[in-house]
């Protein structure tokens, strides 16, 4: 818990407020949110008033709950218990004990560090 605690403050603190200035310079109407987790990306492009729709995909169904309870009154935001592929297709999840870190991925683990490569 510390770990994933540690990586979010870090996430926010600096990579999410590099992006929203990076995007208030811009007309952005629509977002499109792929991994979108527990909806952090989502409270910092809520800020930017050009926003009209972000369209959220979370395939971790116990996350994806979290997230769509937390924007259920919000209009803007459009939550889906999806992963998105180039092809429509069904595949397995690996799911770690970092729930921010789970992807399509191949997961190998040596001692306590795990190392994930990209399966597509």
């Amino acid at each position: 818990m510390f770990i994933e605690n540690f990586i979010n403050f870090i996430d926010r603190v600096y990579h999410q407020r590099r992006i929203l200035s990076f995007l208030q310079k811009y007309s952005i109407k629509t977002i499109i949110d792929v991994g979108s987790h527990k909806g952090e990306f989502i409270s910092y492009i809520l800020k930017i008033p050009s926003i009209s729709a972000i369209y959220a995909f979370e395939p971790q169904k116990n996350i994806f709950n979290i997230l769509k309870n937390k924007y259920i009154k919000n209009k803007k935001v459009h939550p889906y218990c999806l992963a998105l592929d180039s092809l429509s297709r069904s595949k397995k999840i690996s799911i770690v004990s970092l729930s921010f870190n789970n992807k399509l991925v191949k997961i190998f683990f040596e001692k306590k560090y795990f190392i994930s490569i990209n399966s597509f």
